[in-house]
């Protein structure tokens, strides 16, 4: 029987509503044996209880449509016990009338949905998305799916769930499990935010996006995981485009693709993914754990390990002008053919700061980190035991960058690092489990950097980690990037160079890249040098017409005042000209 629930919300001026609690069972011993009855019957605020039991329709579309009521269904003793079943011939649920947060669906198996043809904005035809989302269609709707249990479900678009037009649906607590789609095997999203928050995606196929498929969405996933799951063509757990996914504390494991992406496949877009680990997937193209397809994702403090592709890119390709950030992430026996941990097609360029290369193989080019045309950035990072070498290709070198041939012996003394430590043979000041010798001594002068931090005898402005003496091209006292940041430095090309430390052929106080970028300089050959600087020596600072001892000195004469690092570098460039 239906029972008058405690809560009475009054309305202004009028009787008292009165939220009611609606019972269904379908061995009749309830208000309802229908859960679609008790849906038509309820109002806004209501709740339907649900009595263990399998519940199916008649109807062609679907087995519930909630009717955009702001209602609780939920089930009595969970999704075990409690089934929606499409039957294979209709969907399980139908969120089509703008339904928001207050609709709230939990505790529910959704089993054997398929996205069959409904018409259900009465236009008189089927459209694209009246064939999609076999387990749930949410048109334009943001309910809360918690606790659901969406299983072995059908459609071109969405097997598990379709969430399209503007809806902010929430999906918690959920397990996707062998559905199958060609558009997101599990949930497809279209031009809507769906949140997704500590949800299972096991075993979905599809041709595009194993687990999900999203496209012009801002997708938020947290703390979910994938497993399993495949794409017969790209992104096997999740494949997304043109839009802003936000990826955190998420696990993809054992996920493969029949071209790129075996855990994730990002085009287009801008995503952002955080303490996400991705291990052990696979793919035939390229991107065993993750690729970019002209997206500049940043990635932090992932861990890529034990992934793999018959293509480049073992833990992560970089593909199609692709320009990421990786900042602390760690990439640990993967294997490609080429770029075991990571690899970048020509027109990509990767910056990586803080990063781990540990043990990662390929065949060909390098073992940890593979460059083509464009360099990657190289700030920070660890290399070791990777083969057949660290690095291959253009690199950008930033600085405070290790390089060891043993993961375990970064000294070299055949000796285990942890038992160097604890034997006290090698030192550890700052207890990071490595041997202060292998630590980066910027200035060279046999004291590392941190200890040199540490006792005062360095300057730190920017609280780096790096002595300011070592970031300080220009000769300024102060570290380059935080002069550029605090105005006191220009940086017309916004690579964190100071200008004044870079080539300015024509001295006209541009740096030369900036001066052929604005227009200021011709360089009809391309090769970066203004062409007015071409027909006279480089470096010919006295303008005598040679290049030599007389400019050296010019430049050291006047160095810190008029000439700098730049400048020596056009005299060096030039010497022996004329």
């Amino acid at each position: 029987m239906r029972n008058i629930a405690a809560c009475i919300v009054l309305l202004g001026g009028g009787l008292p509503a009165v939220a009611v609690d609606w019972t269904v069972d379908d061995d009749g011993a309830a208000d309802f044996a229908s859960i679609q009855d008790a849906v038509d019957a309820a109002s806004d605020g209501d709740r339907i209880i649900v009595a263990a039991g399998t519940y199916t329709s008649s109807q062609p579309g679907h087995v519930v449509d909630l009717a955009g009521k702001a209602i609780e269904l939920r089930s009595l003793d969970g999704p075990e016990v409690t089934v929606i079943d499409g039957q294979g011939i209709r969907r399980g649920f139908a969120c089509v009338s703008g339904e928001g947060p207050g609709t709230v669906i939990e505790g529910f198996a959704v089993v054997n949905g398929f996205a069959s043809n409904y018409d259900y904005d009465a236009d008189g035809e089927v459209d694209t998305w009246e064939d999609s989302g076999g387990g749930a269609m949410l048109l334009g709707s943001s309910p809360v799916l918690r606790s659901c249990h969406v299983r072995g479900c059908v459609a071109d678009s969405g097997g598990g769930l379709y969430s399209l037009f503007g809806g902010e649906p929430a999906l918690e607590q959920c397990i996707f499990d062998s559905n199958t789609a060609v558009y997101g095997g599990a949930v497809r999203s279209f031009q809507a935010s769906p949140t997704i928050v500590d949800c299972e995606f096991i075993g979905n196929t599809a041709d595009f996006g194993g687990g999900v498929y999203d496209y012009d969405t801002t997708t938020t996933i947290t703390d979910c995981r994938f497993a399993g799951n495949v794409a017969n063509a790209s992104g096997g757990g999740i494949y997304c485009q043109q839009g802003s996914l936000r990826l955190s504390g998420t696990l993809f494991s054992g996920n493969t693709a029949g071209s790129f992406g075996g855990g994730l496949l990002c085009v287009d877009g801008t995503p952002r993914v955080d303490a996400c680990t991705f291990l052990a997937n696979d793919s035939q193209s390229g991107g065993g754990g993750a690729c970019n397809y002209g997206c500049d994702s940043t990635f932090g403090e992932c861990v890529f390990a034990g992934n793999s592709t018959s293509g480049a890119g073992g833990g992560l390709l970089n593909y199609a002008d692709s320009d990421p950030v990786l900042q602390g992430c760690r990439f640990v026996a993967n294997e490609a053919v080429r770029g075991g941990g990571v690899s970048s097609t020509p027109d990509s360029g990767p910056q990586l700061e803080f990063c781990e290369f540990q043990n990662n193989v390929a065949i060909e080019g390098g073992g940890g980190l593979d460059a083509q045309e464009a360099p990657a950035r190289l700030i920070d990072s660890l290399f070791c035991g990777n083969a057949p070498v660290d690095l291959a290709g253009p690199i950008d070198d930033r600085g405070w960058n290790l390089f060891w041939s043993s993961c375990n012996d970064c000294n070299g003394n055949g000796i285990d690092d942890g038992q160097d430590i604890e034997s006290g043979v090698s030192g550890d000041i700052d207890g990071d489990g490595l041997p202060d010798e292998c630590e980066v001594d910027c200035d060279g002068d046999g004291v590392i950097d941190l200890i040199e931090l540490l006792d005062g005898t360095v300057d730190d402005i920017d609280a780096n980690g790096h002595p300011d003496e070592c970031e300080d091209c220009d000769g300024n006292g102060l570290p380059d990037a935080w002069s550029i940041e605090n105005g006191l430095a220009g940086d017309c090309d916004g690579n964190l160079i100071p200008d004044s430390c870079e080539p300015d052929c024509n001295q006209n106080d541009i740096n030369d890249v900036c001066d052929i970028a604005d227009g200021g300089s011709d360089d009809d050959d391309g090769d970066g040098v203004p062409d007015e600087c071409e027909s006279l020596c480089i470096g010919d600072l006295n303008q005598d017409g040679e290049v030599g001892i007389e400019d050296l000195l010019l430049v050291l004469s006047r160095w810190g005042t008029q000439y700098g690092v730049a400048d020596l570098l056009l005299v060096i460039q030039g010497w022996g000209c004329g």
